[in-house]
């Protein structure tokens, strides 16, 4: 507002308001603000707010058959990151057939009657291609399995009677055991002990 008085002396005066031009807001840099981020203007005490604008998901912790995963993305305005849990995989399914042809189903174990060896006592097939088997070191003793499933004799023993094989997933992330225990029949007894194992 200005006020402008009469150079001839007669005071009157007259009174104007100059509106000006507006500053407008200043805003600051969008910061995080957990459901959304931010940004203050430096001249009062307005703000606005904006939803997240995220990447795509990364994985930070794959999920296995045994433990759930986790992953995690980033807003590219303020850095909030979002996190989100990665349901656990399936397991690996074994199902056993037997050399003879007949299937029983799911197996976690199975008992074999020694025959000679290298001969096929089982066979593990695998609800999945690209499966590995394994077997543990002490079980390798008395059994090994091929890459098709065919489950072998390796030799007799009276003090080592099981093995556990291990079928795992072609990623690495799933794993299942079959429990194979060997059992001898009476005259197998004796001939080992006349014998020996050469005979086996």
């Amino acid at each position: 507002t200005k006020t402008a008085t009469c150079d001839n002396g007669c005071g009157t005066t007259n009174t104007t308001t100059d509106e000006g031009t507006a500053l407008g807001h200043d805003f600051g840099d969008w910061t995080d603000n957990g459901e959304n981020h931010k940004r203050v203007c430096a001249r009062g005490d307005a703000e606005e707010t904006a939803d997240h604008t995220y990447g795509d998901w990364t994985v930070t912790k794959p999920a296995t058959d045994k433990e759930e995963g986790e992953k995690e993305r980033t807003c590219s305005v303020c850095g909030h990151k979002d996190t989100a849990v990665i349901e656990k995989l399936p397991p690996v399914e074994l199902t056993l057939t037997e050399n003879i042809g007949n299937t029983t189903g799911n197996v976690v174990a199975l008992t074999v009657t020694y025959a000679r060896k290298n001969a096929v006592a089982a066979t593990l097939t695998a609800s999945e291609e690209g499966v590995k088997y394994t077997v543990d070191e002490k079980g390798s003793k008395i059994l090994k399995i091929d890459e098709n499933g065919n489950i072998q004799f390796v030799r007799l023993s009276l003090f080592t009677r099981a093995a556990t094989i291990t079928a795992t997933s072609e990623d690495g992330a799933r794993t299942a055991t079959c429990q194979v225990t060997v059992k001898l029949k009476w005259w197998q007894y004796l001939v080992w002990l006349i014998f020996g194992c050469l005979w086996f």
